[in-house]
C-alpha cells in the first residue's frame, strides 16, 4: 500500500506540472513596455450628462511581428506617466486577485501528509512493514513534491497578488487583468523564457509520471519473479 501511495503522489505531482502549472504559465505574460505618447481621452462620468477627461498613456511593447501599441484607459493610470517612461507590463487572463488552490494541489498536499505519516509510523512501530528502502524512496518523493509545491505557489502568489499599478524604487509595474480577446493578446506575445519554462514543466511532469510507473513496477516485479 505504501508503494501505491508513493506512486500516486508522483503521478499527482506530474499532473500538477503538466496541466495546472502549464495552464497557469500560458495565462500570464510579462513584457517590458514603453510610454510612447500620452492621449487625452474623454469618458462618460457617473453623473448623467457629464463627462470626465484624463491623460492616458499609450503603451508600446515588442512582439514577433513588430511593435504593438495600445491606449491604457484606466483611472489608476491617468495623469501618472510621461513619454519615455518604462513599465513592466503584466497581462493575466484571470481577474482573480488572490490565490486559490486547485484540486490537484489539494490532492498532492493530502498525499504528502500521508507519506510523512507513514514515515513517522515506521519510526515508532518497527513492524509496520515500511522498510529502509521505502523510507529512502519516500524521502525522494517528498523532496520532489515540496519543490513542485513551492515553485507553483510562488509563481501564483507573485502574479495574483500584484496591484493594478505598483511603483516601487522607481520601477513601475502595471497589471492588466482579463483583457478583452485574451487569445488575440497571447498571439502577439512570444516570450522565449516563458516558452522554455512551459517546456521544462512538461518534461519534469513527464519524469514524475515515469518515476511513478517505476515505483509500481519495482513493487510488483519481486512478487512476479
Amino acid at each position: 500500500m505504501y508503494n501505491i501511495a508513493m506512486a500516486a503522489t508522483m503521478a499527482i505531482a506530474g499532473l500538477l506540472l503538466t496541466r495546472d502549472y502549464v495552464r497557469f504559465l500560458q495565462s500570464t505574460h510579462k513584457m517590458n513596455a514603453l510610454v510612447k505618447s500620452v492621449q487625452h481621452v474623454f469618458s462618460p462620468s457617473s453623473h448623467r450628462g457629464t463627462t470626465k477627461s484624463g491623460y492616458y498613456p499609450v503603451l508600446e511593447y515588442r512582439s514577433e511581428d513588430g511593435p504593438v501599441s495600445f491606449t491604457c484607459i484606466d483611472p489608476e493610470a491617468a495623469d501618472r506617466f510621461h513619454i519615455g517612461d518604462k513599465i513592466k507590463l503584466h497581462v493575466s487572463k484571470s481577474r482573480r486577485s488572490h490565490s486559490r488552490n486547485c484540486r490537484t494541489f489539494v490532492a498532492l498536499s493530502l498525499m504528502l501528509s500521508l507519506l510523512v505519516s507513514g514515515m513517522l509510523i515506521s519510526a515508532l512501530v518497527p513492524d509496520s512493514g515500511i522498510g529502509l528502502m521505502h523510507i529512502i524512496i519516500a524521502s525522494f518523493v517528498v523532496a520532489v513534491c515540496l519543490f513542485v509545491i513551492v515553485r507553483f505557489k510562488r509563481e501564483q502568489d507573485e502574479t495574483e497578488n500584484l496591484q493594478t499599478l505598483d511603483i516601487e524604487n522607481g520601477d513601475v509595474r502595471y497589471c492588466l487583468r482579463e483583457p478583452t480577446a485574451f487569445n488575440q493578446w497571447r498571439k502577439s506575445f512570444y516570450d522565449r523564457k516563458q516558452a522554455v519554462r512551459v517546456r521544462m514543466s512538461q518534461v519534469f511532469g513527464a519524469c514524475c509520471f515515469v518515476a511513478s510507473g517505476s515505483i509500481v513496477v519495482g513493487a510488483i516485479l519481486p512478487s512476479i519473479i
